[in-house]
C-alpha cells in the first residue's frame, strides 16, 4: 500500500512534539510491514528537501504565499482596514489564514509528487487535509490529534471570530474523512457532544511507543521527584501539581517538582512561568523549571523522576505518558486525559484522579514517592502494559485495517 501522511511536524527539524513523535513512529512501523510510506511536511519558510529516513520518504516544503499580498497589505488604506482583522499575537495558533495556506500547499505538493497514493492520513489539527476532504478524490483517514476546539476548551478559552473560522475548517476536514480515528474515547465523545457530525463513528486506535528508544533504570534508585512534561500552560494544569506538592511536603521529605517544557500563554493574568514560580514560592514548594528539553534529553528526565504527573484539564492522549511508562516510571494522570483509558490494563502503574483536585492528586502521588521499590514495581508493570497495547507493530496493524476500509469506502 502507498500511504501519504500530511504532517507539519516531523523530526528532527520540527522537534519531537506529540504529532511528530506519532508520525515518525508509525510511519517507520508501516515501512517495516512492507508499505511505501511518504510524509509531506508543509510549514513556514523551510527549505524544500526530499530524503529517505529509515525507509520513509520525507518531503519538506515551505507554505505558499499569495503573490502580491504583502504589497497589497502594505498599502496604508488596506493596512489600516486589515488591522482589526489580524489574529492577536497570543492567539496565533487560531489563525485561519495559517490553516488555509497549509491546506492549499499540502494539496498542491501532493499533486506535484506524482505518486498515486492508496490512502492519505491527515490530522484534524491545522486542517491539513481540507482540500482532500472537499474534493473526495482519494481515500482520506483523519486522525484526531487534539484540535483547536478541544485545546480551547481545556484551557478555558473562548474562541474569537478567527478561532471559530479555524474550528470550522478543522471540522470540515473531519466531515470529509472517509474513515476517522481517535486515540481516545475522550476526544471522540467530546467532539460528538459538540455537534461534530461523524465524530462518534471514529474508531479508537491508541498511539504507538517505540520501547527501544526509552532506557529503563530502576525507579528505586531515584529521589522523591515528580516530573511533569509539556508546556507550562493552563490546559496542562501545572498550578494543580504545585498545590498538590504543597500538601505532600509534610508527608514526603525532600519532595521536588520538576517542570520540563517551555512557557506558553498566561496563568492568572501573568506569564505562565512567572505565575507558577510565584505560586511555588508562596506555598514553599521545591520546584525546578527546566525549560524546553531537546529530544535527546528526554530519557534523562524520565530517569530522574520517581513518578510522572499529568494533571491536564484536557489532553487527547499524551505521548509523554506512554514514554514514561516505557521508561519504567509510574504515572498519575487526570481523568480528562486519554491515557486514563489504559488504567484497567495498567495494574498499579497508572493512577487516575479527577481534574483540578490537588488533594486527590497528592494522595495518588504519595505511595510512589514514599516507597521507591513500589514505584519500581509499578513502573515494570507500566512498561509491560504499553509493550502489549501500544507496540508500534500492534498499532500499525490496526491502522492498516483503517486504511483498507478507507480504500473500500471510496471504491464503493
Amino acid at each position: 500500500m502507498k500511504i501519504l501522511f500530511l504532517s507539519h511536524q516531523y523530526p528532527p527539524e520540527s522537534g519531537w512534539g506529540g504529532i511528530a513523535s506519532y508520525v515518525a513512529t508509525i510511519s517507520r512501523a508501516l515501512v517495516r510491514r512492507g508499505h511505501e510510506v511518504h510524509v509531506l511536511c508543509c510549514w513556514g519558510h523551510q527549505e524544500p528537501i526530499d530524503r529517505v529516513e529509515d525507509g520513509v520518504a520525507v518531503h519538506r516544503r515551505r507554505n505558499m504565499r499569495l503573490r502580491g499580498s504583502q504589497r497589497l497589505l502594505g498599502a496604508p488604506v488596506v493596512s489600516a482596514a486589515a488591522r482589526r482583522f489580524r489574529v492577536p499575537a497570543d492567539q496565533v495558533g487560531a489563525s485561519p489564514s495559517w490553516r488555509l495556506a497549509t491546506a492549499a500547499t499540502c494539496f498542491r505538493e501532493y499533486r506535484r509528487l506524482g505518486v498515486e497514493f492508496d490512502v492519505v492520513e491527515s490530522p484534524d489539527w491545522m486542517a491539513e487535509g481540507l482540500m482532500f476532504a472537499l474534493r473526495g478524490s482519494v481515500p482520506l483517514v483523519v486522525d484526531f490529534k487534539g484540535n483547536l476546539l478541544t485545546y480551547a476548551h481545556g484551557g478555558g478559552q473562548q474562541l474569537g471570530w478567527h478561532g471559530r473560522l479555524s474550528n470550522q475548517l478543522e471540522r470540515t476536514t473531519v466531515l470529509g474523512g472517509t474513515v476517522l480515528t481517535s486515540p481516545s474515547l475522550l476526544t471522540m465523545q467530546f467532539l460528538a457532544e459538540a455537534g461534530w457530525r461523524k465524530a462518534s463513528s471514529a474508531r479508537v486506535i491508541r498511539r504507538p511507543v517505540d520501547l527501544q528508544q526509552w532506557q529503563v533504570t530502576p525507579a528505586h534508585n531515584t529521589r522523591p521527584v515528580i516530573v511533569q512534561m509539556g508546556r507550562l500552560e493552563t490546559v496542562k494544569a501545572p498550578d494543580v501539581l504545585i498545590r498538590a506538592a504543597a500538601l505532600l511536603a509534610g508527608k514526603v521529605p525532600d519532595v521536588e517538582v520538576v517542570f520540563v517544557g517551555a512557557t506558553n500563554g498566561q496563568i492568572d493574568g501573568q506569564p505562565a512561568g512567572v505565575s507558577l514560580e510565584r505560586l511555588a514560592a508562596k506555598l514553599g514548594v521545591q520546584c525546578r523549571f527546566a525549560g524546553h528539553a531537546a529530544w535527546s534529553e528526554m530519557s534523562n528526565w524520565y530517569q530522574q523522576a520517581r513518578v510522572i504527573a499529568l494533571a491536564s484539564r484536557f489532553d487527547n492522549f499524551p505521548n509523554v505518558g506512554l514514554e514514561a511508562m516505557a521508561s519504567g516510571r509510574p504515572v498519575v494522570c487526570s481523568s480528562r486525559t486519554g491515557l486514563a483509558e489504559l488504567a484497567d490494563d495498567a495494574d498499579r502503574s497508572l493512577a487516575v484522579v479527577p481534574p483540578d483536585d490537588p488533594a486527590a492528586l497528592a494522595d495518588a502521588l504519595e505511595p510512589y514517592l514514599a516507597d521507591s521499590r513500589f514505584a519500581a514495581e509499578a513502573g515494570e508493570q507500566g512498561r509491560a502494559c504499553v509493550e502489549r497495547l501500544c507496540h508500534p507493530q500492534v498499532i500499525a496493524a490496526q491502522r492498516e485495517l483503517a486504511y483498507a476500509d478507507a480504500v473500500d469506502g471510496v471504491a464503493a
